[in-house]
């Protein structure tokens, strides 16, 4: 009875670890990039979006776990942490990123053809995100890529995507933030989270 009663004990334990592990390794944001075209029409950038030079976007990200957040932007020629500012450091739970600000927007030029934004959201630190990016916050394109592929394929299989449907926000610019973020999509991954938004800028 007593050797019956440790192997439970045993047992128990390892589930108790086991679910605990998991729970710790499960990452899920809220994530969205708003875009302004058009004398200011506001709708959600969808990846394949073919869009023009001085349309704007602003990049919200929220995560619902504990989690260090890496926000790249590549054109032809290189590749930039736009979330430099929390490089290193890990968002508590549901801290909202507002990239470049709340009042603020990116603007594509036309010095390329091809552009993509890329959210990664982890529970741990990216020591080789952060080397690549600890002396500058742009580097040559090449730098990136080939590890950005090491990224996507191992969050391929963990990451929940709802589709990106297209729909348009009510209001002005500065009134569409409250709007935008009521509609963010939930994301969730294993240990990491990796969604990217490529473009192509029609000159």
């Amino acid at each position: 009875m007593l050797n019956r009663a440790l192997s439970f004990i045993l047992i128990f334990s390892f589930a108790l670890t086991f679910i605990t592990i998991n729970a710790q390794t499960k990452v899920q944001a809220k994530l969205g990039i708003l875009l302004s075209s058009d004398n200011n029409k506001i709708t959600r950038l969808k990846s394949k979006d073919r869009l023009k030079p001085g349309d704007k976007f602003r990049i919200f990200v929220q995560p619902l776990s504990s989690s260090h957040v890496y926000v790249v932007f590549t054109d032809d020629k290189e590749a930039t942490l736009l979330s430099s500012e929390v490089k290193g450091k890990k968002l508590q739970k549901d801290k909202l990123i507002i990239l470049p600000s709340e009042n603020e927007f990116y603007e594509f030029d036309n010095l390329s053809t091809n552009c993509k934004i890329s959210i990664i959201c982890e529970a741990d630190k990216n020591a080789q995100i952060e080397k690549l990016f600890q002396s500058a916050e742009s580097i040559p394109k090449a730098n990136w890529v080939s590890y950005e592929a090491e990224i996507a394929k191992s969050a391929a299989k963990d990451l929940n995507d709802k589709s990106d449907k297209p729909f348009q926000i009510a209001g002005n610019v500065r009134a569409a933030n409250d709007d935008f973020l009521n509609k963010l999509q939930l994301y969730t991954g294993k240990d990491k989270l990796y969604k990217s938004y490529e473009v192509e800028i029609k000159k």
